[in-house]
């Protein structure tokens, strides 16, 4: 009969081990296990002290609903998906009793965008010696680790593909959309440039108001800025003293952020890392695409944050499968699908380059 002993030590337990299989030396003889096993054990009762970096993940405020709105009514099963871009035209105009027949007509033209739905997928794996190992190692969660970095990758391409779309598969981004218009910003003489991270407060304002007016005069009024993201770098810059153009920069007490916050309360301000020159790398989308899909400048977009003018298409949240055991190993395949952003109203969104520097 083989018997079996338990060994204790501290807070760990060894159930099972089969008599014979260790040589005594009050616990000084070498166990006849794996390498990886025994370095585990050796560095725990040397009460090693442990600390684990992670690497901070990068935000996802488009996915995550913080920037526009969500399209989540499409069925999952959809593999595109349809709408309807309608514009009326017609101008009333005075009439009298005897000028029958000459009224104006109105029109209505409708235009119909058929766009497709996109699937994209991650998985994790964990094998059965990781799991022994670090739950040995006091280090239990190694599974719960791996499905949170799984979700984060996905995500992340979310975020990519909402931010900068895809053109190979026909799909449109947050920040380079083609019909969105593009408003120069105002130059700064005294300053010797246009980029919001050197010129006057004053000037700045200027260029908010020049969107504001012309998202006023393209839509008749019917829409106004309501949403502002800033490229982080810049949103940083905006925090110098405010002065205005020509005046020499003292300490006002105010700064250009503050100024701008307080001048325009109907405006919610955000900054976003993705939005600067040289940060917007993406992963590539597909196995021959560009390994960046980058902005050629810092660009400001300025919106009206309603479902009506702008949408991010996600018809299925992330969503992981069950644990698929393979051989030795428990995989869990992950999969979502989105179909970009979509502006219904591309002149409720205004594009301003801000920043050219490197």
């Amino acid at each position: 009969m083989n018997a079996h002993i338990s060994i204790f030590t501290k807070d760990l337990v060894l159930d099972s081990v089969p008599k014979g299989s260790y040589r005594s030396s009050a616990f000084g003889g070498r166990f006849r296990s794996d390498d990886d096993f025994a370095q585990f054990l050796a560095r725990e009762l040397e009460a090693t002290h442990v600390k684990t970096f992670r690497a901070p993940m990068l935000g996802t405020p488009l996915v995550d609903g913080a920037i526009i709105p969500i399209k989540s009514d499409i069925d999952e099963g959809a593999t595109s998906f349809s709408y309807v871009v309608e514009n009326g035209t017609g101008q009333a105009q005075w009439e009298d009793d005897y000028a029958s027949g000459s009224l104006p007509m109105v029109e209505e033209y409708a235009k119909e965008f058929l766009k497709p739905i996109r699937e994209f997928g991650i998985a994790w794996q964990i094998s059965k010696r990781e799991m022994r190992s670090s739950a040995f190692a006091g280090r239990g969660d190694l599974g719960q680790k791996k499905a949170a970095t799984a979700l984060t990758g996905m995500k992340q391409f979310g975020e990519f593909v909402g931010m900068y779309g895809d053109a190979s598969r026909d799909m449109q981004g947050f920040s380079n959309h083609p019909n969105v218009p593009i408003l120069a910003p105002t130059y700064d003489a005294t300053a010797g440039s246009s980029s919001w991270l050197f010129k006057a407060g004053n000037l700045i304002q200027a260029d908010i108001v020049a969107m504001q007016q012309l998202m006023l005069d393209t839509t008749n009024g019917t829409l106004q800025i309501d949403r502002m993201q800033i490229p982080a770098r810049v949103w940083k810059a905006l925090g110098r003293p405010y002065h205005v153009q020509g005046v020499t920069v003292v300490a006002t007490g105010t700064t250009i952020r503050q100024f701008l916050i307080d001048s325009n309360p109907e405006i919610t301000f955000g900054s976003m890392l993705r939005l600067q020159r040289n940060k917007s790398a993406a992963p590539p989308l597909t196995p021959t695409a560009p390994l960046t899909q980058q902005l050629s400048a810092d660009r400001v977009v300025a919106y009206m944050n309603n479902s009506d003018v702008v949408e991010f298409v996600q018809p299925m949240a992330p969503r992981f499968e069950p644990g698929q055991v393979v051989e030795l190993r428990m995989k869990h395949p992950g999969s979502s699908t989105t179909g970009g952003t979509v502006f219904y109203q591309a002149n409720g969104a205004c594009y301003m380059d801000v920043a050219y520097a490197s």
